[in-house]
């Protein structure tokens, strides 16, 4: 075999792999959070709510875990939550795509999440009180 073959056998072993139901997650282990409501996602000019990311892919049931984060600029600032989702479809109108999204359930954030997000909170209260110290002066 050359090494194109031996890429190409490793490549097909994987790719069958990850195909078999629960190779890539298991949804009974996860810890699974009641959706008291379903958020809004939307972006004006890239600003607003958006799913970021996509892991822990699960075949049987199409769906994978996304973060819910606050986004500027297309620029994600702030984690919110956690939920697994289902895409369940995309529309095109004009320039714009929208894709609509089947909540499954909600996950705690993550330990990197929820460090990133104190981190933010601080650095906008540090502003808030930079500010109202600035304005007293």
């Amino acid at each position: 075999m050359s090494f194109d073959d031996d890429f190409i056998d490793r490549e097909l072993n994987i790719a069958s792999s990850a195909s078999t139901p629960n190779s890539m997650c298991d949804l009974e282990s996860e810890e699974k959070i009641e959706i008291k409501k379903v958020p809004r996602i939307s972006r004006t000019n890239g600003s607003g709510l958006s799913l970021i990311g996509k892991s822990a892919y699960h075949a049987q049931s199409q769906s994978y875990i996304s973060t819910l984060s606050l986004a500027i600029f297309y620029i994600p600032v702030c984690p919110l939550k956690r939920y697994r989702v289902r895409e369940e479809g995309k529309f095109e109108n004009g320039n714009t795509t929208r894709t609509e999204y089947a909540f499954l359930w909600e996950l705690p954030l993550t330990k990197e999440e929820q460090i990133y997000k104190i981190i933010v909170y601080m650095a906008l209260l540090f502003m808030i009180i930079f500010l109202f110290w600035s304005a007293i002066k």
